[in-house]
């Protein structure tokens, strides 16, 4: 699980990585989050409806912010 940033304190949602990270994540990581899907059913489970979004983490960051981009610790799909 996640939390997502916004301006209202932000909201927690299922997610997942693309790929198995080299380093895993700990609680305050900075991610790149991808929303793909709301399920209606997963939002009735909870008193806000944003917890239906599911999506995929694609990155680990840094929290440095260079040249208009968060810094990237770990791209976490095949490079190849």
């Amino acid at each position: 699980m996640l939390k997502v940033a916004s301006g209202d304190g932000g909201f927690i949602v299922f997610s997942r990585t693309i790929g198995a990270p080299q380093k895993g994540l700990d609680a305050g990581d900075l991610v790149c989050w991808v929303p793909l899907q709301h399920d209606e059913a997963l939002a009735g489970e909870s008193n806000d409806p944003r917890f239906g979004w599911v999506g995929l983490v694609f990155a680990a960051l840094e929290p440095e912010w260079k040249d208009g981009d968060w810094v990237m610790r770990e791209f976490y799909g095949d490079t190849e």
